[in-house]
């Protein structure tokens, strides 16, 4: 029996690094601990946290966020507080710690480019809430960081471009000195890899929808016969809201969800945090939990599970092939079927 055993896991990781020798180029260390990787990514959503948690267990009294606990007490009251004290202040203080204990590696740039993210953009969208006048300039700013982060993606990091030429082209050469992969006149896009590229988005994708399946056939089976439907999340009603406004929403939003959110919700909920996390099983977990927390907008906890599903799926993908692209095209392909579903029901 643990002969077999043996096998079966040595089969497992035959197959598993084969994957990888197919596909990642991305083999640079990262100099973070454990315990500091555990800190940085959970304190940078410390807020976002609390607030699910306290929308979770007081829904009966309409509280859904810190905020309202304490609606007597000023300036606890106030949500731009609890933002200084939780996203600012910790935020600050995590990004200071490892500028000063990492100083000079080149692994600081995914903790920079998350924070940025996580952190700053938030931290803006609550000061402008508490001043409007704000707005447009905050606006042009994140829109100026945004192009910042994919010029470093795609020009300063060369994984990203090097991971694509990997899934679609063959005879590449690699650079024994830098690393770099590149074209060469025998160089030519080969259907085999496409094919194999779209076999993957299928078994991602198809796997993600049976996952929501399979929640919503054990939410009934569990539920009692009187059991409301599970209440769609603010995130969700948000985008039906805006079908329902003009075909110029449709756009937008089928932009959004089916190019730009792809982009940038993999390289900074997959290839960040798993990077950062030295691509380690159970960094699955903490990526699909950050990943379903984002969407969450002053919604119980319940409103995650949506959400975990298909980036357990696309962090489990990511693990396996360390090739960012198979979850971009596999999250955009979900987007798009999803959106497809939501135009024909609204």
């Amino acid at each position: 029996m643990k002969s077999w055993l043996t096998n079966q896991t040595s089969k497992e990781h035959d197959w598993v690094n084969q994957i990888r020798s197919d596909f990642n180029c991305d083999n640079s260390p990262v100099d973070f601990k454990t315990w500091e990787f555990l800190i940085f990514i959970f304190g940078c959503y410390i807020k976002e946290i609390l607030d699910a948690c306290v929308a979770t267990f007081t829904t009966n009294q309409g509280i859904v966020k810190l905020s309202d606990l304490f609606s007597h007490i000023y300036p606890l009251n106030l949500e731009i507080t609890w933002t200084i004290i939780l996203k600012i202040a910790i935020g600050y203080a995590l990004l200071i710690y490892f500028n000063f204990r990492y100083y000079g590696s080149k692994s600081l740039w995914y903790i920079i480019i998350f924070w940025i993210f996580c952190v700053a953009f938030p931290s803006f969208d609550s000061l402008v809430k508490a001043n409007l006048k704000w707005m447009g300039m905050v606006s042009a700013i994140k829109l100026i960081i945004s192009f910042g982060l994919f010029i470093y993606f795609f020009a300063i990091d060369p994984v990203h471009l090097d991971s694509l030429k990997l899934l679609l082209y063959d005879n590449l050469e690699i650079d024994i000195t830098t690393g770099r992969i590149y074209r060469t006149y025998l160089s030519k896009v080969s259907k085999k890899k496409v094919g194999k590229l779209l076999m993957a988005i299928t078994v991602v994708v198809a796997s993600s929808i049976l996952l929501l399946l399979l929640m919503q056939i054990l939410d009934k089976i569990m539920g009692s016969p009187q059991k409301k439907p599970r209440e769609k999340s603010t995130n969700q009603k948000m985008i039906e809201s805006i079908f329902k406004t003009s075909w110029h929403g449709w756009i937008n939003v089928a932009i959004s969800s089916v190019i730009t959110a792809p982009i940038l919700e993999e390289l900074i909920y997959r290839r960040c945090i798993m990077k950062i996390g030295k691509y380690k099983w159970w960094t699955t977990i903490v990526s699909a939990f950050i990943f379903g927390l984002v969407h969450l907008h002053n919604d119980s906890i319940k409103q995650i599970i949506p959400y975990i599903f298909p980036g357990m799926v696309f962090a489990t993908t990511l693990y396996i092939s360390r090739n960012i692209w198979h979850c971009i095209f596999a999250h955009s392909a979900y987007n798009f079927i999803t959106l497809i579903n939501m135009m024909i029901n609204n």
